[in-house]
């Protein structure tokens, strides 16, 4: 089964019939909705303008949108600390260079979900970025933690998060893979990347935070050499290694067992946290 992250967290708002989400179903965002009677029945407060997208809030009158709804707490039981504003879109209203979607009131809003039914959640950047999560108890998460997860981005809960990826061993017996930006992550069976078991088109590939591995399903198969942008383009037993957007295919190596290059290269690590005596590349 590949190993990603779906995209269809209910509300427990209303929905208290929800069934638990298998951990291979989980993610971050907010994609179906419903409210409770009270939300309903409330009228509008005219206190105050309505809240954007991520904000906090108690109820769901304080937040503006199409059918808003106030989060605070998932079906997960997972607590949005301080409320979080969100509401209805359209993810193919996502603009395809900065996934701002028009729909999300604050203009700082992402829409995510499947077809033409989608939640409203906070596009962000990493904590050093122009656009981080500011509020606390809040990280920066990509909807697929995987070693090509580039986004789109969005905060949701640090509670999400199951292991530090900058840490070896966060996941006992398992492997820690970040969810990026921010060092949040999620724990995934471990596998070795110089005796793979992976199924189907799956390969076995490194982090980059800590050299543990992971079944990954393969996008290409990218040989010695070939250009790549993620490890998921190169076959197994490889990695993408370089400069970001301008890596190139190379054969894992060293480890454990100092497993030696055939590329006539030298092994060098996989990454700066990464020396090669914990996963090495044949890069040099």
């Amino acid at each position: 089964m590949t190993r990603r992250l779906a995209t269809a967290v209910l509300l427990a708002v209303g929905c208290s019939s929800t069934p638990p989400l298998p951990d291979d179903d989980r993610d971050l965002a907010i994609r179906d909705f419903a409210s409770g009677p009270e939300d309903l029945a409330e009228p509008p407060d005219l206190a105050e303008p309505p809240r954007p997208t991520g904000a906090p809030c108690t109820r769901a009158v304080q937040c503006d949108g199409t059918k808003p709804v106030c989060i605070t707490k998932d079906s997960q039981g997972i607590p949005w600390p301080g409320g979080y504003c969100t509401s209805q879109c359209n993810p193919t209203k996502n603009d395809p260079q900065t996934d701002i979607n028009p729909l999300c009131p604050g203009g700082h809003g992402a829409c995510f979900g499947a077809g033409t039914s989608g939640g409203c959640e906070l596009r962000c950047t990493a904590m050093d970025g122009p656009d981080p999560c500011s509020r606390a108890g809040y990280s920066c998460f990509s909807s697929r933690p995987r070693p090509s997860s580039d986004g789109p981005y969005s905060c949701a809960p640090t509670a999400f998060s199951q292991c530090d990826p900058r840490k070896r061993g966060a996941c006992p017996g398992r492997s820690c893979f970040r969810f990026r930006p921010d060092p949040v992550g999620w724990c995934f069976d471990a596998c070795d990347p110089f005796a793979p078991n992976c199924p189907g088109k799956e390969c076995c590939y490194g982090s980059i935070d800590n050299g543990e591995a992971a079944c990954f399903e393969r996008s290409a198969a990218g040989t010695d050499g070939s250009p790549c942008v993620y490890s998921e383009q190169c076959e197994c037993g490889s990695a993408c290694f370089g400069a970001a957007g301008k890596g190139l295919c190379r054969p894992y190596c060293g480890g454990p067992k100092f497993v030696a290059c055939k590329n006539g290269r030298k092994c060098i690590g996989l990454a700066p946290p990464v020396p090669p005596t914990i996963l090495g590349v044949c890069a040099g």
